[in-house]
């Protein structure tokens, strides 16, 4: 396999290494082929929350999202739910479902192969102990973690690899005049242009960039250029 996932996991502002859902479906296509994780058919209830003398109704959208083998076979299928609060709402509900039905899978950052730690100079997570003792922390190099994170910061011009270049060029000018077009918030900024092209890609197609294929491409390019 040369997918490495390690090479994704980003350090919070809490000190905890996470692996992003776009690259824990990267690690889940590179380890099964074929396979994919879909949204099943939702709906939306009116839910009455009391507050304090009055009654506010919140609308809160439930489902499933399901992962489907390479010849379609449903192989599990775990509920979702999403306070319908934006126009984002089903995204955030796949969301919900995929990073649920990729834990039950193990494709979670503590779940990643020494090998591939090793490959960029991180200490391996040790697994979770079920006691009453307190959680040690993640044992991380901090001079070689903080050396990797500025290497993929914001500031800095990375770029995707096989990408032309008018297609960064769309892509960064409409980041930097209106990142709310390509759905992205002030939290989304502070990744680098590799990360946010890949999630942007995988909005439109159901794809990372890295993954698309020429036509997921093409439709990524027009979108980029209505958006100009």
């Amino acid at each position: 396999m040369n997918f490495n996932p390690a090479l994704y996991v980003r350090k919070t502002p809490s000190g905890e290494l996470e692996l992003p859902l776009f690259a824990r479906i990267m690690w889940l296509n590179a380890e099964r082929p074929g396979w994919r994780i879909t949204s099943e058919k939702f709906s939306v209830i009116a839910v009455e929350v009391p507050e304090g003398k009055s009654i506010s109704t919140r609308y809160i959208a439930t489902g499933h999202v399901s992962v489907v083998d390479e010849q379609g076979r449903k192989v599990l299928s775990v509920p979702a739910s999403a306070e319908v609060d934006s126009p984002f709402f089903a995204e955030d509900l796949f969301r919900a479902g995929a990073e649920l039905a990729l834990d039950i899978l193990g494709f979670h950052v503590r779940n990643i192969p020494s090998e591939y730690w090793q490959a960029v100079s991180f200490s391996e997570p040790k697994p979770i102990k079920h006691n009453k003792k307190k959680e040690e922390p993640v044992p991380v190099k901090e001079d070689i973690l903080e050396d990797h994170f500025d290497e993929h910061r914001s500031d800095k011009p990375v770029e995707p690899e096989g990408v032309d270049d008018d297609v960064v060029q769309m892509f960064r000018r409409v980041l930097s005049e209106n990142p709310a077009a390509l759905g992205f918030g002030k939290n989304d900024m502070k990744e680098d242009t590799v990360s946010l092209l890949n999630k942007y890609c995988y909005k439109i197609t159901g794809l990372p960039w890295n993954l698309a294929q020429e036509e997921e491409r093409r439709a990524v390019r027009e979108c980029l250029e209505k958006l100009l």
